[in-house]
């Protein structure tokens, strides 16, 4: 017996990632990816770590 998932698997996908990231700076989640973002290589630096170390 196999078990797939349903059609709206991406969008609980989507759905689980905005609540998990939903209030920090310097996340976005689009599509199923996890963009991290910052003004300068810095600021990007420091978000990229901090949020793998949140998560």
């Amino acid at each position: 017996m196999y078990t797939c998932l349903p059609f709206s698997a991406p969008e609980v996908f989507q759905s689980v990632m905005l609540q998990v990231f939903d209030g920090i700076e310097g996340v976005e989640i689009v599509a199923g990816y996890i963009l991290v973002w910052g003004e300068d290589d810095n600021q990007h630096e420091h978000c990229l770590r901090n949020r793998l170390y949140e998560s």
